[in-house]
């Protein structure tokens, strides 16, 4: 069976190991982030993932694993983790996160935001996310990392989409791009990534390739 870590999809868990995680960190750069999951929780207010999941729960599972799986520490990375979606499914700016957050921030998640046009196919959508990834490779590692652990969580998140949800039947797509696209991607940001994202793909793929 897939390896989903425990209590993967309950979104106050999650939450309180964000809380517990920041407990390292130096207590100006935990009120800073503090405020990034703040804002985060507001903009998506509303809003669900595939999986049924309240959408803030994406953000900041990505931010407990950068800090647990690799050891970040940079207050800077952890907020654009939780807010790398905001601009892109919200109706927050950039120039209210640089408010709120810096300067820093707002051009990191700047970076891993991806405009969806009105009336985008599927395909369009498909040859757009490749482009955006092989223009994020010309940009700052630590852009790429926050890409590295989107990419991580959706992953891991993939045991969660039903045959009930809508989105069920772009799993087999999704695995096929994620191996021709988004593992090069972390190859060439970070090993360590690289082979956690493998690990977790290859996890996934044993059991489902079974039942195909």
């Amino acid at each position: 069976m897939f390896p989903l870590p425990n209590n993967f999809n309950v979104f106050d868990v999650q939450r309180q190991r964000l809380i517990a995680a920041l407990a390292s960190f130096p207590k100006s750069s935990k009120t800073e982030i503090l405020k990034g999951l703040s804002l985060t929780e507001r903009a998506h207010a509303g809003q669900y993932r595939d999986d049924g999941a309240p959408y803030a729960i994406h953000p900041i599972r990505m931010a407990v694993s950068l800090i647990k799986d690799f050891n970040i520490t940079s207050p800077t990375l952890v907020i654009a983790a939780l807010l790398h979606d905001v601009v892109e499914d919200t109706t927050v700016t950039l120039a209210a996160i640089q408010k709120a957050c810096g300067k820093t921030v707002a051009s990191l998640v700047n970076d891993v935001t991806d405009a969806r046009p009105p009336r985008e196919t599927e395909t369009q959508k498909r040859k757009r996310k490749q482009q955006k990834l092989i223009a994020l490779l010309e940009k700052r590692k630590s852009s790429r990392i926050v890409k590295c652990a989107d990419i991580l969580d959706n992953i891991r998140s993939w045991p969660l989409v039903t045959d009930k949800s809508s989105a069920f039947h772009k799993l087999t797509r999704w695995v096929e791009e994620a191996r021709a696209h988004s593992l090069p991607f972390a190859k060439a940001t970070d090993e360590k990534m690289y082979r956690l994202i493998k690990r977790t793909l290859d996890a996934y793929e044993r059991p489902h390739t079974k039942n195909s």
